[in-house]
């Protein structure tokens, strides 16, 4: 399983696994998760899991996922999220936080959001959450305080838990800088130019 999420829209349709059309339930496994579900099913302080299959064929962005390919197919396979054109403007982004009290025991803690970084570099930033994001190094959760300073990934999915009065998280772009430090994401591009041909580089 691979947890991931993206600051933009993707359509299973346009998703491939080794170069064949991918098929959720077949080649690939996509699942979200749903933390109304739960909430719903809290017991005793006990919550089930809330993850489900994805409903329809769109990766909603900045939509936290886990997607897995099916072992029969090999044991290294590449998997490859191809979107229309996107524009990153750089801009500070927030995320909204939704809070579902547990419809069996208050106390129950259903209120985790599982969301993405909706920039492609940037500090997180905020105040009276906790902040849980997933370590694949050592399958464990590295968890966060409003009091500390998290830089976050490109891509990476996280759960975070609000307080009562805290409904958003923001996130700062950072620096262009950054990108290259990035995994996955580079601060070059190359084209070439044929004739009269004239380019617009935004």
């Amino acid at each position: 399983w691979a947890m991931m999420a993206f600051p933009f829209a993707v359509d299973l349709a346009n998703v491939t696994v080794d170069g064949v059309a991918a098929q959720n339930n077949v080649n690939i496994k996509v699942m979200v998760y749903d933390a109304a579900k739960r909430a719903k099913e809290s017991i005793e302080f006990w919550t089930k899991s809330g993850w489900v299959d994805l409903q329809g064929t769109t990766i909603a962005a900045n939509q936290g996922f886990a997607v897995a390919v099916n072992a029969q197919n090999g044991d290294e396979q590449t998997v490859t999220f191809a979107s229309a054109p996107q524009t990153y403007d750089g801009a500070d982004k927030e995320v909204a936080l939704d809070r579902h009290a547990s419809t069996v025991n208050e106390g129950a803690d259903a209120d985790w959001n599982f969301f993405g970084n909706p920039t492609l570099a940037n500090a997180e930033k905020g105040a009276n959450y906790a902040l849980y994001i997933y370590n694949a190094e050592d399958d464990s959760y590295d968890e966060y305080a409003s009091s500390d300073v998290v830089t976050c990934q490109p891509y990476a999915a996280m759960f975070a838990q609000s307080a009562d009065d805290f409904n958003s998280l923001n996130f700062s772009a950072g620096t262009a800088g950054a990108l290259a430090d990035a995994n996955g994401v580079y601060g070059e591009m190359q084209f070439s130019l044929n004739g009269e041909d004239e380019a617009r580089v935004i």
